[in-house]
């Protein structure tokens, strides 16, 4: 997770900067003005952040509802420490804005996480056995409205918020063997929440600023489901309502033009 992290803080960093030279190019006043487009990335660095995942589903020793409650504190880091807990709202994300009327914006962010091909092997007595390892996805989109408030030349306040959905799934193999093909265990969630992310845009040089300021993300509608097999052709699965939480103060670019 680590070296994804490094990877995507490095690609967005650089998307971001290669829009310096065009935005000079193409100036249209102070950051704000209308007509801008403006190229983000955001929560490169969460400085701190708090999360908390609840499942809930229907009891069944006698009505009403289970749920569970995890929270943890990650500092400088966007992973919660726990591979069973993966927050939704702590990776880099790319956004993308525009200013349809002076300091007035509309855009959103987007992420998207994806685990390459992996395989695990061991050995016994009758060779070397092989099985794929665990495959994860992850998708976020967060639309979003802004309004821009210039301070002076170098400092400005983006304030920023909208509406978002994400979604993640993971499989890996059973362990079920004697089949024609392993079959895959997997889990999956979904949410639909609210996400306030207002923003210290600190401008060194025209058209590119340095952002830090809170995230306060409220999924509080979604979904979370797990497939579990136990043959070749059997499995159970189960489905219980799902909300996840986040508080944190983050750090990233932005470039404009």
């Amino acid at each position: 997770m680590t070296i994804h992290r490094t990877l995507i803080v490095m690609a967005a960093g650089l998307g971001v900067l290669a829009t310096a030279p065009l935005a000079h190019a193409q100036q249209k006043g102070e950051f704000g003005s209308q007509g801008q487009f403006i190229f983000s990335a955001d929560r490169l660095v969460p400085l701190i952040a708090w999360s908390k995942q609840q499942t809930s589903a229907n009891n069944q020793n006698g009505g009403g509802n289970a749920s569970e409650e995890q929270s943890t504190v990650s500092l400088l880091v966007g992973t919660t420490g726990n591979p069973e807990f993966e927050s939704f709202y702590t990776p880099p994300r790319l956004g993308f804005d525009y200013t349809i009327i002076p300091n007035l914006t509309v855009g959103g962010d987007l992420f998207l996480v994806f685990g390459l091909a992996s395989s695990a092997t061991t050995s016994n007595p009758n060779g070397n056995v092989s099985v794929n390892g665990p495959n994860n996805t992850a998708f976020g989109i967060a639309p979003r409205v802004g309004y821009i408030l210039g301070l002076t030349d170098i400092f400005g306040i983006w304030l920023r918020g909208g509406i978002s959905f994400y979604d993640a799934n993971s499989s890996r193999p059973s362990g079920v063997v004697g089949c024609n093909s392993t079959p895959s265990d997997s889990n999956g969630e979904y949410v639909f929440g609210v996400d306030l992310d207002p923003q210290l845009v600190i401008t060194p040089i025209n058209h590119f600023s340095f952002t830090v300021g809170p995230a306060v993300d409220l999924g509080f509608a979604g979904s979370a489901s797990s497939t579990r097999y136990t043959g070749c052709n059997t499995s159970t699965t189960t489905s219980q309502g799902y909300q996840q939480y986040n508080l944190g103060l983050t750090g990233g670019l932005l470039g404009w033009f």
